[in-house]
């Protein structure tokens, strides 16, 4: 879901005036006890695309060989959700399944929405044991503020897609959305897919990044000292004047047709690891 230009077959609700966080009344603040945490992001889970399914079940599986204690997925699960009626799929309920056995392991596993996947809700964070983060989240880990976003509100050069932004997070307009029948919600989903990845054609990558301006003012008004962030698929390490900055791995079938994926490491004493590869063992 990325365009403002696009006819949903729904009422056009008012959007307000454009801020990345005109929403909030209250940033959430988690306080963990944890030696360790792990964040990955930007997975575009589809039943078209088995060896990302594949990939994130080993990282499961691998996952809880190891000590650390929290997961979490800043956005962007699914390459599209329309709503928790997908769970009536097997392949959906298989999935929440997989993420459950975190939990099951007395771990603790964290959802964020992202922009294609906005509509998880209560039933599916039911049935993966997760807990859904609001976006931004300060997560308070070794008494270090960490800004957690899945980072598209501040794409602000990109203006058509903050006009969608705005609109879609509208509970009315979610509501109005949601009472539509499955199939409709996915084929208008398909259809802002298509006209999306035409659009992204005639934008510069620069437009669909982050903004420096809005990453500036995020340092002050939240009295953080780090931000992770994932949605742009550029991982790296930033350094500002008010602190670092991290972009985490997308994961994705390269050019070979192999699984390019990553992950974030935090563990306690040590500074944030990037890891362009999958292999938590030799991170644990």
């Amino acid at each position: 879901m990325s365009s403002a230009r696009l006819n949903l077959g729904i009422d056009q609700l008012p959007t307000q005036a454009l801020s990345p966080n005109a929403a909030d009344t209250q940033t959430a603040v988690l306080s963990l006890e944890s030696r360790s945490a792990v964040f990955i992001s930007d997975l575009h889970l589809h039943s078209n695309i088995p060896a990302l399914n594949h990939a994130l079940s080993c990282f499961i599986a691998d996952f809880l060989q190891t000590p650390h204690q929290c997961l979490f997925i800043l956005g962007d699960l699914f390459e599209y959700w329309a709503g928790d009626e997908e769970l009536t799929e097997p392949y959906y309920a298989q999935l929440a399944g997989l993420l459950s056995q975190v939990a099951a392991a007395g771990r603790q596993l964290f959802i964020m929405h992202g922009n294609r996947d906005l509509l998880l809700g209560e039933r599916f964070m039911s049935a993966a044991s997760a807990t859904l983060l609001p976006d931004p989240t300060i997560l308070v880990l070794e008494q270090e503020r960490i800004l957690l976003t899945h980072g598209d509100a501040y794409c602000t050069d990109d203006i058509d897609y903050q006009v969608f932004r705005q609109q879609v997070r509208q509970p009315a307009w979610q509501t109005q959305f949601l009472a539509l029948p499955l199939a409709q919600r996915q084929q208008i989903i398909q259809n802002i897919r298509s006209e999306s990845s035409q659009a992204k054609q005639q934008k510069s990558m620069q437009i669909m990044d982050v903004n420096q301006h809005a990453i500036d003012a995020l340092w002050p008004q939240y009295g953080v000292q780090l931000i992770i962030h994932g949605h742009t698929h550029r991982p790296a390490s930033h350094q500002h004047d008010h602190g670092q900055r991290w972009v985490i791995p997308d994961w994705r079938i390269d050019k070979q047709g192999q699984v390019a994926a990553g992950y974030l490491l935090w563990q306690k004493g040590g500074p944030l690891q990037l890891h362009r590869s999958l292999s938590l063992f030799n991170a644990a």
